[in-house]
């Protein structure tokens, strides 16, 4: 399981036309980063709303902040050396409702410590609460093989 948030390690910031008050599309670039720098699901579900729905690439759909925090505490178990990389990301912001979507290169060690490297597409949508922006939807996909069912991982997206 990887997930919406592309959670895990280095970035870069290259942000296309976000548009909205400044100050709001800052905060929401701040969530996104640190999502990249996570380094457990406690630190990722805290910037989830009560309410909120994940849709990740793995079934089921995770409703509500504790059924998401169960799940990336789980991910964040089976997954050795992550880290991540920002290649896009754009945000909107409209009063107290906000999108960012973003491609992210994602970086994982599988036996014998041979690093596996894919592309996340993760959109978050936000609502603002008490203040402060949380994450009330989250959808990560992964391209995929339709032929093979099998997850297209960077060489395969390069040799095409």
């Amino acid at each position: 399981m990887l997930t919406g948030a592309a959670i895990f390690g280095a970035l870069s910031l290259p942000v296309s036309a976000s548009s909205g008050n400044e100050a709001d599309v800052r905060a929401i670039r701040a969530i996104e980063e640190a999502f990249l720098v996570a380094q457990n699901g406690q630190q990722v579900a805290a910037e989830f709303s009560q309410d909120a729905v994940m849709f990740d690439p793995m079934p089921p759909t995770f409703d509500g902040r504790a059924a998401i925090e169960e799940h990336m505490v789980d991910a964040f178990s089976h997954l050795k050396n992550p880290r991540a990389e920002l290649l896009s990301m754009h945000i909107e912001v409209d009063h107290d409702l906000a999108f960012a979507f973003s491609t992210q290169r994602m970086t994982i060690e599988e036996s014998g410590n041979i690093p596996r490297e894919f592309v996340m597409r993760v959109t978050d949508c936000y609502r603002k609460i008490d203040g402060k922006w949380k994450v009330v939807h989250n959808h990560t996909s992964l391209p995929v093989n339709l032929e093979t069912g099998r997850v297209l991982y960077m060489a395969d997206l390069k040799a095409k």
